[in-house]
């Protein structure tokens, strides 16, 4: 067989391969993406440990700068590895103190609630008694009857041990896997300096030095815009953890002091984070204010993360990232719509990033044009004397 032939059977041989492996995945398009979505299930724990040691990147940097001048060797010598340490006993103190606050505050509103237990069975039974008294249901409400036909049986009968069961294995695993990314987090912050030097090295091979100089390029611009992201949050946090405070102590909601800072820490991490604070402070003003100090909390705060949301934040992002705020809104929500909580943190910083390459483009291309109407044309040619 001469070559050209055998070159052009070969040709139709990869051809047939690609239709049948195309066919095959579409009719398995199902197991495919579910393989998929296990495989990236697994590596879950990594990703987050690599966002973990993003975040905590900076702080540990600058302590690592800090150890390095001191006037021990032994010092000088583990500076990242004291830096690390140090970074993550300072979160770890943070974590405790937030917990020594918040958990004293649920404990007493919990107690709270169990010494007026009588009052509120007696409240109620008050309610029902009205009730069959007036005669506005067509039955009667018998509370005694009730309560002697109920067992224990039956309330075990309509309880979902297995889902109760399930629902301590997911905590469980869930607990493993954020132990799992603390680990891989620590190895990551020891270890960045060798994987940053391989990583360039491996993509050099591949893509090329001068496609690799741009790339690195915006990967610099990338991060420093998630750095003033996160720098924007931060800023962000304790102004909204300054007003609640001072908000929740003009009311005189109980344990202000405790929940302002827990609500504007928890409002870094993007919509959930507001909501479940609001609801934590909304619960513990409950069980320690009352339903009408509850009431007036629920309404302040509605208030002042719609004016957070809407006016503060887009205007801190959009002066720091040279965005204006309109895109900032649209970029959180388009986020948020598309890819949840993860969207609403990375629309920003992409968007800022989008901005910076449409721009370089629109001056790469200016430049080219003026360059073209500049260049002197072709001299002429002198003719014969």
């Amino acid at each position: 067989m001469k070559k050209h032939e055998f070159a052009s059977w070969l040709k139709v041989f990869l051809f047939a391969v690609a239709v049948i492996a195309t066919y095959y995945i579409f009719q398995h398009i199902g197991d495919i993406i579910g393989a998929i979505g296990h495989f990236l299930g697994v590596l879950s724990p990594f990703f987050l440990g690599f966002v973990i040691a993003y975040i905590l990147y900076l702080p540990a940097s600058r302590l690592e700068r800090f150890y390095y001048k001191s006037k021990y060797a032994l010092v000088r010598n583990k500076a990242r590895g004291l830096s690390v340490l140090s970074v993550y006993l300072i979160g770890a103190l943070i974590v405790v103190g937030l917990l020594s606050m918040v958990i004293p505050a649920i404990a007493a509103g919990l107690t709270d609630f169990a010494n007026h237990v009588p009052y509120y069975i007696n409240q109620l039974t008050a309610f029902i008694n009205e009730i069959n008294e007036s005669g506005s249901l067509p039955f009667t409400i018998d509370i005694p009857d009730i309560l002697k036909n109920l067992s224990v049986a039956d309330v075990l009968k309509n309880l979902d041990l297995m889902k109760y069961l399930d629902g301590i294995v997911g905590m469980s695993s869930a607990i493993m896997n954020l132990f799992l990314s603390i680990v891989a987090s620590i190895y990551l912050l020891l270890g960045r300096r060798s994987l940053k030097k391989n990583a360039i090295r491996l993509l050099a091979l591949i893509i090329g030095e001068k496609p690799l100089d741009t790339l690195l390029k915006y990967l610099g611009k990338t991060n420093d815009y998630f750095c003033t992201f996160i720098y924007c949050q931060v800023i962000d946090a304790l102004i909204l953890g300054t007003v609640a405070t001072i908000g929740l102590a003009v009311m005189q909601v109980p344990y202000a002091i405790v929940l302002g800072p827990i609500l504007g820490l928890m409002n870094m991490i993007p919509y959930f984070g507001a909501i479940i604070a609001s609801v934590v402070a909304i619960i513990i003003t409950i069980f320690t204010g009352g339903i009408g100090k509850a009431i007036a909390t629920a309404i302040f705060l509605i208030i002042a993360q719609q004016l957070d949301g809407n006016i503060v934040q887009p205007k801190l992002l959009g002066n720091s990232l040279k965005l204006d705020p309109i895109f900032v809104i649209l970029g959180i929500t388009v986020g948020g719509a598309y890819l949840g909580v993860f969207g609403m943190i990375i629309a920003i910083p992409v968007i800022a990033l989008f901005r910076t390459i449409i721009l370089d483009l629109i001056s790469y291309r200016e430049k080219k044009r003026q360059r073209v109407r500049t260049s002197p044309e072709d001299p002429a040619v002198p003719g014969p004397k």
